[in-house]
């Protein structure tokens, strides 16, 4: 990665446990340049990850008790 751009997440699910727990899950863009491509507005290439998030509710407040992140792709955005 030659230039960092930025990240967007959207929502694509939230559903609730019976024990309680609620589990999101997110895909999350992360704008890019690669290495010897260079792009002013935004980035040149995206990379796609899915994260899934179990969340419980304490007396601190909610707490994650299981995340996984999930690789999805990377490509060129033009």
């Amino acid at each position: 990665m030659e230039a960092y751009r930025g990240t967007s997440q959207e929502l694509e699910s939230r559903e609730s446990a019976p024990d309680g727990a609620v589990v999101l899950t997110v895909l999350q863009s992360v704008y890019y340049d690669p290495p010897g491509v260079t792009s002013g507005v935004g980035g040149a290439g995206v990379a796609t990850i899915r994260h899934v998030a179990r969340m419980k509710k304490t007396t601190d407040g909610w707490r994650i008790v299981e995340w996984t992140p999930e690789f999805l792709d990377a490509k060129p955005r033009r």
